[in-house]
């Protein structure tokens, strides 16, 4: 949950951290002078990052390289269209402070994106452990209520039985539900 959370966050630094990137390069910087503007200005974990990349281009790693070295420590979606953006603008050319600039365009609106699935899925979550817990509130209002109507239920082996199916049904259709409304962005 922890790395989950890291690489959450990671990505949503992102699209600010390029911006500064761009600023940087329309200034007349290099790329990495540009990244190390952003890392002053950022927060971690994307500073010590980007500090990490900054490291090995002066230790002589190409910059290429670094660049996939970040992308194996951090898996993000986002810093993979990055690092490819980066990549492909070294091999083919071209204005590198406009495709970043869209890159950063690209990273905010999958990150709105992002979170607006996820406010529009959590009532299906939401939905789905209600209706998974249903059926033991019941049975427990049930025995409250009236200990005789459930006691066939927990005494005997076709009750036994029944309870396990009906658990197996309940866990089954729970998990449909959470597969359902899990949706990649």
């Amino acid at each position: 949950m922890r790395k989950k959370a890291r690489i959450s966050k990671f990505s949503n630094q992102m699209g600010d951290f390029l911006i500064l990137v761009v600023n940087s390069l329309r200034a007349g910087q290099t790329f990495l002078q540009g990244c190390q503007v952003a890392v002053s200005e950022s927060d971690n974990p994307i500073a010590a990052e980007f500090k990490q990349v900054i490291k090995e281009v002066n230790l002589g790693l190409p910059e290429a390289e670094s660049m996939e070295n970040m992308l194996t420590r951090v898996p993000s979606e986002d810093l993979k269209i990055v690092v490819s953006a980066y990549i492909i603008q070294r091999k083919v050319g071209g204005n590198l402070a406009e495709i970043l600039e869209t890159t950063a365009a690209t990273v905010r609106e999958r990150i709105k994106i992002h979170g607006m699935i996820d406010t529009l899925t959590t009532q299906g979550k939401l939905s789905g452990g209600l209706v998974a817990s249903m059926p033991f509130f019941i049975a427990l209002a049930v025995s409250v209520i009236n200990p005789r109507y459930i006691e066939p239920l927990i005494s005997t082996i076709p009750g036994y039985f029944l309870i396990g199916i009906a658990i197996t049904m309940q866990l089954t259709g729970a998990f449909i539900i959470f597969r359902i409304v899990d949706i990649e962005v």
